[in-house]
Protein backbone atom coordinates (compact mmCIF):
# COMPACT_ATOMS: atom_id res chain seq x y z
CA UNK A 1 0.00 0.00 0.00
CA UNK A 2 1.17 3.06 -0.80
CA UNK A 3 -1.89 5.43 -0.49
CA UNK A 4 -0.11 8.27 1.27
CA UNK A 5 -0.67 10.13 4.52
CA UNK A 6 -3.80 10.53 6.21
CA UNK A 7 -3.30 12.96 8.95
CA UNK A 8 -5.85 14.79 11.64
CA UNK A 9 -5.56 17.43 14.12
CA UNK A 10 -8.60 17.01 16.57
CA UNK A 11 -10.05 18.99 19.44
CA UNK A 12 -10.62 17.19 22.47
CA UNK A 13 -14.43 17.98 22.17
CA UNK A 14 -13.77 15.81 18.91
CA UNK A 15 -14.13 18.74 16.30
CA UNK A 16 -11.86 17.90 13.34
CA UNK A 17 -9.30 21.22 13.22
CA UNK A 18 -7.47 20.20 10.37
CA UNK A 19 -7.29 16.60 8.41
CA UNK A 20 -5.72 15.34 5.15
CA UNK A 21 -8.04 11.69 4.43
CA UNK A 22 -9.75 11.61 7.45
CA UNK A 23 -13.65 12.59 6.63
CA UNK A 24 -15.24 12.54 10.20
CA UNK A 25 -14.80 12.61 14.33
CA UNK A 26 -17.65 10.78 16.26
CA UNK A 27 -16.40 11.38 20.67
CA UNK A 28 -18.47 8.65 22.10
CA UNK A 29 -17.17 9.11 25.65
CA UNK A 30 -14.58 10.67 28.12
CA UNK A 31 -11.29 10.25 25.79
CA UNK A 32 -12.60 8.15 23.38
CA UNK A 33 -13.08 8.45 19.51
CA UNK A 34 -13.86 7.25 16.18
CA UNK A 35 -12.01 8.75 13.63
CA UNK A 36 -13.72 7.99 9.41
CA UNK A 37 -10.79 7.41 6.80
CA UNK A 38 -11.74 8.00 3.27
CA UNK A 39 -9.37 4.46 2.52
CA UNK A 40 -9.07 1.54 3.94
CA UNK A 41 -6.18 1.45 6.56
CA UNK A 42 -5.70 -2.02 7.77
CA UNK A 43 -2.35 -2.89 7.55
CA UNK A 44 -0.79 0.85 7.74
CA UNK A 45 1.57 2.28 10.43
CA UNK A 46 -0.44 5.10 12.89
CA UNK A 47 1.12 7.52 15.13
CA UNK A 48 -0.72 9.72 17.61
CA UNK A 49 0.22 12.56 20.28
CA UNK A 50 -1.35 14.70 23.05
CA UNK A 51 -1.07 18.57 21.38
CA UNK A 52 -2.02 21.67 22.82
CA UNK A 53 -4.60 23.51 22.08
CA UNK A 54 -4.46 26.98 20.78
CA UNK A 55 -0.81 27.78 22.88
CA UNK A 56 -2.36 25.73 25.73
CA UNK A 57 -0.67 23.25 27.68
CA UNK A 58 -2.79 20.58 28.50
CA UNK A 59 -0.42 19.04 30.91
CA UNK A 60 0.88 15.19 31.18
CA UNK A 61 -1.31 12.93 29.11
CA UNK A 62 -0.91 9.86 26.72
CA UNK A 63 -2.61 8.48 24.11
CA UNK A 64 -3.47 4.47 22.52
CA UNK A 65 -4.45 3.66 19.38
CA UNK A 66 -6.44 0.68 18.03
CA UNK A 67 -6.75 0.68 14.31
CA UNK A 68 -9.34 -1.84 12.20
CA UNK A 69 -10.96 -2.64 15.27
CA UNK A 70 -14.27 -0.99 14.37
CA UNK A 71 -14.10 -1.49 10.23
CA UNK A 72 -11.04 -1.14 8.01
CA UNK A 73 -12.19 2.84 7.36
CA UNK A 74 -12.08 3.63 11.19
CA UNK A 75 -8.83 4.36 13.70
CA UNK A 76 -9.67 4.50 17.72
CA UNK A 77 -8.03 6.38 19.11
CA UNK A 78 -8.44 6.85 23.05
CA UNK A 79 -7.00 9.80 25.61
CA UNK A 80 -6.08 9.78 28.42
CA UNK A 81 -4.44 11.33 31.54
CA UNK A 82 -2.38 8.90 33.57
CA UNK A 83 -1.37 10.76 37.07
CA UNK A 84 -5.55 11.58 37.42
CA UNK A 85 -6.50 11.43 40.78
CA UNK A 86 -8.56 8.24 39.88
CA UNK A 87 -9.28 6.30 38.05
CA UNK A 88 -12.54 7.81 36.87
CA UNK A 89 -10.79 10.47 35.67
CA UNK A 90 -8.15 8.53 33.74
CA UNK A 91 -10.29 8.78 30.14
CA UNK A 92 -10.01 12.08 29.63
CA UNK A 93 -10.98 14.38 26.59
CA UNK A 94 -7.71 15.70 25.45
CA UNK A 95 -6.85 17.50 21.81
CA UNK A 96 -4.43 15.19 19.88
CA UNK A 97 -2.99 14.50 16.38
CA UNK A 98 -2.54 11.32 14.44
CA UNK A 99 -0.79 10.07 10.84
CA UNK A 100 -1.56 6.88 9.19
CA UNK A 101 0.77 5.56 7.06
CA UNK A 102 -0.50 3.81 4.27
Amino acid sequence: MSDGTLWARVGSDGTLLASSGITAVNRFGNGRYNLTTNRNISGSSVIATINSAGGDDPGPGSSSILVGEVDGNTLFVRTATPSASSPGHVDDDRPFSVAIFS
